[in-house]
């Protein structure tokens, strides 16, 4: 299976200054924009989240760092705001080996193409949990509304319709 690297720039939302750019393995099975510990410091300031409970592809349980807020751009897609995963790591070689995760992927509109072994541009966002019906009550222009809701029912609202949906279905679980 070959490796897809991309290069991405990193930057402190807060500090428009405190900015690098590095080669960055696309880890389909990594959740964040995943950096050493280490690296921390070229960021600056950054607030940290939350600590989380990771496990590493070896199975081994360590505990990293939810910081931010960052931009991140993987090169030749849009820029994105969003948060890093700090993890204490020893590099292999004598070098580090980040990670871009699915979900920056998702919110850069990145997609690993298997067959080229490269990104490839998403054209559009997935909304598919989203259901939509339109009704009509009294005459007018204003008087028609897009009944939404999620499938799973955490949402319902009015919106006027021929307005688009713009607030995407977001799934959290937390134990």
């Amino acid at each position: 299976m070959g490796r897809i690297v991309a290069s991405v720039t990193i930057q402190n939302a807060g500090e428009p200054a405190s900015r690098f750019r590095c080669d960055a393995l696309v880890d389909t099975g990594a959740s964040h924009m995943t950096l050493p510990e280490a690296w921390r410091e070229r960021l600056e300031t950054l607030a940290t989240v939350d600590t989380v409970e990771l496990e590493l592809a070896n199975q081994e349980v360590t505990r990293g760092e939810i910081c931010g807020p960052v931009k991140i751009q993987i090169e030749g897609f849009r820029p994105i705001f969003t948060e890093v995963l700090f993890v204490p790591v020893q590099p292999a070689d004598g070098l580090f080996e980040p990670l871009i995760g699915y979900l920056v992927l998702q919110q850069s509109q990145a997609a690993v193409d298997m067959v080229r072994h490269r990104l490839v541009h998403v054209k559009r966002l997935d909304l598919k949990a989203w259901r939509c019906s339109d009704h009509r009550r009294g005459s007018g222009r204003n008087s028609e509304l897009r009944i939404c809701s999620l499938e799973n029912g955490h949402f319902a609202g009015k919106i006027p319709a021929g307005r688009p949906v713009s607030m995407p279905a977001v799934r959290t679980a937390r134990g």
